[in-house]
């Protein structure tokens, strides 16, 4: 009957434990088992005590990476933004200065290009003579009008710019006064000897001389002339003397640009005295100004036998 009974409960899944895995159990002494409780109960404790310090360590880890994150990204970012601007401006800074080179370069050819055919633009311009104009660089061409013509305008300023320099005034009041009376008031300025005038000076005024605009070498001085002329004609030759001739002694040299001229056209054909309001364009050069001016003997002859 027993053994039926456990055959059932085996069978329903009601079997009991082994009296002799129970005896086994219950067999340890009270000492093993509570070394072994003891035991399980020390290990779990201080695993869980490891795993908290690591995350605690972590945690702290990730603050400071945090705040040194948002301490120093900024300035990294700020840093790298200014880097970024110093090196498109120091980009566009040596592109301007190669533009500058090349544009130098390219008026420094130019210029040379003036000053090796002055002779030949003297003879062009005060001659009027046209195979010496043909033969002029064809750099100097520029279209007007549908037609390709030379421009002599910056040619011409750039000889006859010159410098007025004198040691004890302002300007060199007589170099301003020989290049009006010996160039600008004679028919024919290419023979200097030549006593025909298409005018006479009755007054004339210099004023105060300024800087040009952005430049430490290049001024500018009014001048106001009082000038009789018979005619329209000895205007017009006067005219042209300072807006197309080249005045063959390099030293006696004056850039003008005439501002306003003040004449009665109905009475073009008798003699009148017209108001002249010119600018006389030169340079100097402070660091030469010590520097007593060297006048060629061809200037000097020229003064000699006008006089």
């Amino acid at each position: 009957m027993t053994q039926n009974n456990e055959i059932l409960n085996r069978i329903m899944g009601n079997a009991t434990p082994a009296p002799q895995e129970v005896t086994e159990t219950s067999s340890l002494p009270p000492t093993t088992r509570q070394a072994v409780a003891t035991k399980e109960e020390n290990v779990i404790p201080k695993t869980r005590i490891i795993t908290a310090r690591y995350k605690v360590y972590a945690g702290i880890l990730f603050l400071v990476l945090l705040w040194g994150w948002m301490d120093f990204f900024p300035k990294i970012h700020t840093n790298y933004k200014s880097a970024g601007a110093t090196y498109e401006s120091i980009k566009q800074n040596i592109q301007a200065l190669q533009n500058q080179k090349s544009a130098a370069q390219r008026d420094k050819t130019y210029l040379e290009e003036i000053e090796s055919h002055q002779e030949t633009l003297e003879t062009c311009l005060n001659k009027e003579d046209t195979s010496a104009c043909t033969s002029l660089p064809e750099s100097w061409n520029v279209e007007y009008q549908g037609k390709t013509i030379k421009d002599f305008s910056v040619p011409l300023s750039y000889l006859q710019l010159n410098s007025l320099y004198a040691p004890k005034m302002p300007v060199d009041e007589k170099k301003v006064l020989r290049n009006l009376n010996e160039y600008l008031i004679r028919n024919g300025i290419v023979v200097q000897n030549v006593n025909v005038k298409n005018g006479d000076i009755k007054n004339i005024t210099i004023g105060e001389s300024s800087p040009f605009p952005e430049s430490s070498v290049l001024f500018s001085v009014p001048l106001t002339l009082s000038l009789e002329f018979k005619g329209i004609d000895d205007l017009i030759s006067f005219v042209h003397n300072v807006e197309k001739k080249l005045i063959s002694v390099p030293s006696d040299r004056i850039l003008y640009k005439i501002q306003e001229i003040g004449y009665d056209i109905i009475a073009a054909n008798k003699p009148q005295t017209a108001e002249v309001s010119m600018i006389a364009y030169y340079y100097h050069d402070p660091r030469f100004q010590d520097v007593e001016p060297t006048i060629p003997e061809a200037s000097s002859s020229s003064e000699t036998s006008t006089e």
